[in-house]
């Protein structure tokens, strides 16, 4: 299909308080035309201070339903190695030609 890259929440790390640096709650429905998709729910953080940080989660695995719309929820604790990040960035990334629709992305920071 050719979009790779799907909804983004891209925010400066350093904005987040600190006492709310220590796991990321992700919300979303998707709703996926098959299970032959690469997709990623994919994490990263950059700053001057720091090596770049990228964690990707594959959808495969995670999605049961296809031709549905699928509440997805995923907890990701936040490791040390994104202490000096200035930004953060969320996104799905879908390589593949497989069609995927998200909607309600929601994030919260604890």
């Amino acid at each position: 299909n050719g979009i790779e890259y799907g909804i983004t929440f891209e925010y400066p790390y350093t904005e987040i308080p600190r006492n709310k640096r220590k796991e990321i709650d992700i919300l979303m429905k998707i709703f996926s035309t098959s299970h032959q998709h690469d997709a990623k729910l994919v994490i990263e953080a950059k700053g001057r201070d720091m090596k770049n940080y990228w964690y990707g989660v594959s959808l495969k695995t995670l999605l049961q339903k296809t031709e549905e719309w699928e509440t997805f929820h995923y907890k990701f604790r936040i490791p040390t190695e994104m202490t000096n990040a200035e930004h953060i960035k969320i996104y799905v990334y879908n390589p593949s030609p497989a069609i995927l629709y998200i909607d309600d992305m929601q994030i919260d920071f604890h």
